[in-house]
């Protein structure tokens, strides 16, 4: 282990530091919805943003709620629209960039399912009414990483939904689409991520007491024989994590290339916050329990925290910036302050939780 991080403890101001870094840089209500929606992944909540115009402050999540366009074929629409009388978020390099993206950072700022938003049309919806509108479009070509970790975290572990098609699922029917999904969008962390959130919170409900009629007994023992698999897979990428890592614990060059290790391949600071920030997400989630080592992890936190310090955040692209913000505010929370009753599936839970 090296001598910046033999004692964790000692991390902390550091990592506090570096985020302080990060949340300095401010956001605007002129930035893109997609940025502003990545900054309350790093920051959670009660994010505030700048006011266009005023100079005031305001907060990012009810600008993105009741306000938010975006400037599409020459003129501004509304973030929020609706189909068929379902709302739903946008698709566009503005907006959201995949399914369901919106649902999993409100589920990671913790913003419960009764949330008020308002619609183009100035219709006012619940968060409840957007999650309608995600099952009824669910299918199992779809992008799936996003959509596990919202539906994991608003309908639970063992939800059954049906589709507009009227076609029937699960929690273990989405599971197994996201164990068997190619992805290569950031290297697959994104499904990674979904993978350890899910372990996650199946190991908390195996943990609870079963109950109910033996329907939804069977229907519990579906969605936790998964964990075996879910397991398997991470175990593998844990270990090709290690073979990626640079000594300096950060992640660089082409996903997944061992090679890279020897400092190899390019050194920017939008390429390492990308690639480290992405990483740290998952696998602070993942290894909650062995094969990681807590020397590991501080490693690669206290290079991204160190990286963060010596950069030029103002410049630095920002869903690198905003990922890799995520990825050390989950490693803070989990590994310095992760205390009873504070839940480790990412900051969706803790956030609800008075401060």
């Amino acid at each position: 282990m090296g001598a910046a991080v033999r004692s964790q403890p000692a991390l902390e101001p550091m990592v506090a530091h570096a985020l302080e870094r990060v949340r300095a840089r401010r956001l605007t209500t002129a930035d893109d919805p997609w940025v502003i929606m990545h900054g309350i992944l790093a920051f959670g909540a009660d994010l505030r943003i700048l006011e266009r115009g005023s100079g005031e402050m305001t907060s990012a999540l009810e600008f993105i709620a009741q306000r938010a366009t975006i400037r599409r074929e020459g003129r501004e629409v509304a973030l929020l629209t609706e189909t068929s009388g379902y709302p739903h978020f946008l698709f566009d390099r503005a907006a959201q960039g995949h399914e369901n993206q919106f649902l999993m950072i409100f589920a990671e700022a913790g913003v419960p399912a009764s949330f008020p938003l308002r619609t183009g049309a100035g219709r006012q919806v619940r968060l409840t009414d957007l999650l309608g509108q995600a099952t009824a479009v669910f299918h199992r070509r779809q992008h799936p990483a996003w959509t596990s970790v919202a539906f994991l975290h608003y309908l639970g572990p063992f939800a059954t939904w049906r589709n507009a098609l009227g076609e029937r699922y699960s929690t273990a029917d989405l599971l197994d689409i996201l164990l068997s999904y190619e992805d290569d969008i950031e290297g697959g962390t994104h499904r990674l991520y979904g993978l350890a959130y899910a372990l996650c919170r199946l190991r908390e409900a195996e943990a609870k007491e079963p109950g109910g009629l033996p329907a939804e007994e069977q229907a519990r023992r579906s969605v936790l024989e998964r964990q075996p698999a879910l397991r398997a897979v991470l175990r593998q990428r844990i270990r090709a994590a290690e073979a990626w890592r640079r000594a300096d614990g950060l992640y660089a060059g082409a996903w997944w290339a061992a090679e890279a290790r020897q400092g190899e391949g390019p050194d920017g600071d939008d390429d390492v916050l990308l690639k480290t920030g992405h990483m740290l997400e998952w696998l602070t989630l993942a290894c909650g329990s062995p094969p990681c080592r807590e020397d590991w992890l501080g490693e690669t936190a206290g290079g991204l925290a160190r990286r963060i310090l010596r950069s030029v955040v103002e410049h630095a692209a920002p869903g690198p910036l905003y990922h890799a913000a995520h990825g050390l505010r989950l490693w803070r929370r989990t590994r310095l302050h992760a205390t009873g009753g504070v839940t480790q599936c990412g900051l969706g839970e803790a956030e609800r939780r008075p401060r």
